[in-house]
């Protein structure tokens, strides 16, 4: 037997199941690169202002933005562990 020292993460969400969806929000103008901090920020605003504050945001650059008309529009896929 080796003694070692173990770090375990995630403990947290034992039992729990993660519920995932889509999530669009306004945005100002199309990003030409991949999505930043100044995006993720007004994700996080836009989760905020619909009360939905423990859902975590991921962005993948495929698809993220999009225009309806003259408003731009950002895509993502929000989590959280329920």
């Amino acid at each position: 037997m080796t003694p070692c020292d173990l770090d375990l993460r995630g403990l947290d969400k034992v039992g729990k199941k993660m519920e995932h969806r889509n999530f669009v929000f306004e945005i100002e103008e199309i990003h030409p690169t991949p999505p930043n901090a100044d995006l993720i920020s007004r994700c996080m605003i836009a989760l905020a202002e619909q009360g939905m504050e423990e859902w975590i945001p991921g962005f993948s650059s495929q698809g993220t933005f999009f225009k309806d008309g003259d408003i731009c529009f950002a895509r993502t896929t929000i989590r959280r562990w329920v």
